[in-house]
């Protein structure tokens, strides 16, 4: 209580002048017209500047809200639009009739939306961590695919995180196809920089060229087929083979992915196990 005494002892000056400048202020809106009328503008403009800043904070706090049901809304897109284009393969005379979106025999896959929070390109086993787990539906062996592409494959589930082997591993093996050739190949990741992957398997006879784009394929446990991994760079025989080597570059920017997409498709515990059954005896 002292110390606040002596607070205002020492500032008396400047609070008595402020007192005295806020009746001053007081006197002139009350006795003019003019004068008040250019002081509640004043004080409007502060007020809104106040209020703008405000909203504007509120808006950037809100941002993850927004990105994540973006998120989710482009998930579902991507369902649906799957099952137009299985529709368009089996039974294109249906296109007109709306009334297979309610169908669920083309719903093979299911999109599950993710963050992806830990990444690694410099490595020759990249991994990549995203903030979805068991409780959100993901599993061991689903694909990952970004805006873009293909990501990965998840590996470890727990409730609430998944981790998940990137593109950029040297283990991981995708079915890929050269879309316009129609030929497929596998693509795999042998080390350096992240932008570019090889493609192997690709016989003599099937003529590619630079600037062609390769495709997830049909024979893919992990993803459904047509989705972009990149376009060819450069190519050469393996050692005097017939088989090619060909340089990708990937669509996917490994330095830069946020948001994902876990892939989940509804038979693949079932075709597992009868693969599994089938290759054992």
């Amino acid at each position: 209580m002292q110390n606040f005494i002596q607070f205002l002892i020492r500032f008396h000056a400047l609070f008595l002048f402020l007192i005295l400048e806020a009746f001053c202020l007081y006197l002139v809106t009350r006795q003019h017209h003019y004068q008040r009328a250019i002081i509640y503008k004043a004080t409007d403009e502060l007020t809104g500047t106040v209020y703008t800043g405000i909203t504007g904070t509120r808006d950037y706090v809100g941002l993850k809200s927004v990105n994540d049901s973006l998120a989710i809304e482009n998930a579902r897109l991507r369902e649906r639009l799957l099952m137009l284009e299985l529709m368009q393969i089996s039974r294109p005379d249906l296109l007109s009739d709306t009334t297979w979106m309610d169908s669920t025999r083309y719903e093979v896959f299911n999109y599950r939306a993710a963050k992806v929070i830990n990444n690694s390109t410099d490595k020759i086993t990249n991994f990549f961590t995203i903030n979805k787990g068991s409780a959100d539906g993901f599993r061991p062996e689903m694909g990952v695919i970004g805006p873009n592409g293909i990501v990965g494959v998840t590996k470890r589930v727990s409730e609430n995180f998944t981790t998940a082997m990137s593109v950029l591993h040297k283990d991981l093996r995708i079915s890929s196809l050269i879309k316009n050739k129609n030929y497929i190949g596998t693509l795999r990741w042998t080390g350096g920089n992240p932008n570019f992957a090889l493609l192997t398997d690709i016989p003599k006879h099937v003529n590619p060229e630079v600037g062609d784009t390769v495709v997830t394929s049909y024979y893919s446990n992990f993803f459904p087929e047509n989705l972009m991994i990149g376009t060819i760079t450069d190519m050469d025989l393996d050692g005097g083979s017939n088989f090619y080597n060909i340089t990708l570059r990937l669509s996917t920017n490994f330095n830069n992915i946020k948001h994902v997409y876990g892939v989940d498709f509804h038979e693949f515990n079932e075709l597992k196990q009868l693969e599994q059954t089938t290759y054992s005896e």
